[in-house]
C-alpha cells in the first residue's frame, strides 16, 4: 500500500491515482513544515475513498497531552487511522480500543524483534521499525509494517526550540525557512527546521523501493514529501507506484529517478550500527 504526503487537497487529487493511503497532519497539532490540513479540508479527504492516516509524529509535552486527547476523542468515529511516535499517546489510543487504527512510529526506537513483537501484540495495525538497523534485521520482523520506502528520515527531534535559542545568542535576524546546517568537521547539509521544537532530517534521499517490494510484512510504503518539489515528488510517487505494482521495470524505475538528480544514499541498509573502538574509548576519557 503506497502512502503519500500531499500538503493540500489539490495535491492529493494529482496524487489520488498513485495513492492508497494519505498521511496527513492537522494545523495547531502537527508542525508547519509538514504542511498540516485544516480540519474542514482533512473532512473532504476522507471523501477521496482512500485510506487517511492523521499524522502525530511528535513527542508530546506533558502539558499539551489534553489537547491531543481531545483531538483523539474528536475524530476517533471518523473513518481514519493514526499514526503516532509519542508513548503516551499511544497509551490512550489503547485506552481507548483504537490500538487497531493506530500505527506506532517510534523513529529510532524499535530496532530488535522483541520489543516490536510486544507492541505490536496491543493489537496495533503496523509498526515502523528504525531505520538505523540494517534490513537483514528488517527481515525478522514477521509482523505488518509502516517503512520508508522513498524520502528523507528524521535523525534528531528536541522539544528546545534550538535554531531561535543560537539566533539570539550569535545576535542574528532572519527567518526560519529553507534553513540548513552542516557539522563543523563534516560536508553533509542537514535540513533544519524549528516548530514544535527542533528537527533535524539526513541530507540524503533513501530509496528503499526495490528492497521491501516483496516483503509481504511490509503493508504501507510511505514516499514521504518533505523537502521535495511536488513536480519531482509526484515524479517519484508514480513510478514508484507504477514499479510496485509490476507496470514498469525496475531499471525504467532507477532511471527516472536518476533523472531528478537527488543525493540519495544506503543509509543503514546494509550496515550495522556500532561504537567504533575509538569512541568507546573517547567515550570512556
Amino acid at each position: 500500500m503506497v502512502v503519500t504526503t500531499p500538503k493540500d487537497l489539490k495535491q492529493a487529487q494529482e496524487l489520488n491515482k498513485y495513492t492508497d493511503a494519505y498521511l496527513v497532519g492537522l494545523k495547531d497539532y502537527t508542525p508547519n513544515f509538514l504542511n498540516p490540513f485544516s480540519f474542514t479540508d482533512f473532512l473532504e479527504l476522507i471523501k477521496q475513498q482512500k485510506k487517511v492516516f492523521l499524522r502525530l509524529d511528535l513527542l508530546i509535552r506533558e502539558k499539551n497531552l489534553e489537547k491531543y486527547k481531545t483531538l483523539i476523542l474528536k475524530t476517533k468515529d471518523l473513518d481514519i487511522y493514526y499514526y503516532i511516535t509519542d508513548q503516551g499517546l499511544l497509551n490512550y489510543l489503547l485506552s481507548l480500543n483504537l490500538a487497531n487504527k493506530t500505527i506506532y512510529d517510534p523513529f529510532t526506537m524499535l530496532t530488535n524483534y522483541e520489543d516490536a513483537i510486544t507492541y505490536y501484540n496491543l493489537g496495533l495495525l503496523a509498526i515502523a521499525p528504525s531505520l538505523e538497523i540494517p534490513y537483514k534485521d528488517i527481515l525478522k520482523f514477521n509482523m505488518p509494517m509502516f517503512y520508508l520506502g522513498f524520502g528523507r528520515r528524521l535523525m534528531f527531534n528536541s522539544k528546545r526550540r534550538l535554531v531561535s535559542l543560537y539566533f539570539q545568542k550569535a545576535n542574528i535576524k532572519t527567518n526560519l525557512e529553507n534553513l540548513t546546517i552542516i557539522e563543523e568537521k563534516r560536508t553533509d547539509v542537514l535540513p533544519i527546521f524549528e516548530d514544535y521544537g527542533t528537527y533535524i532530517y539526513r541530507s540524503y534521499f533513501s530509496d528503499n523501493v526495490d528492497l521491501i517490494k516483496e516483503n509481504s510484512n511490509i503493508h504501507y510504503i510511505l514516499f514521504d514529501s518533505n523537502t521535495l518539489e511536488f513536480k519531482q515528488y509526484l515524479e517519484i510517487v508514480k513510478n514508484g507506484y507504477l514499479y510496485l505494482n509490476n507496470q514498469i521495470l525496475f531499471n525504467t524505475y532507477c532511471n527516472n529517478i536518476l533523472n531528478l538528480n537527488l543525493p540519495i544514499e544506503d543509509g543503514f541498509k546494509y550496515q550495522d550500527t556500532i561504537y567504533q573502538k575509538e569512541a568507546i574509548e573517547n567515550a570512556k576519557n
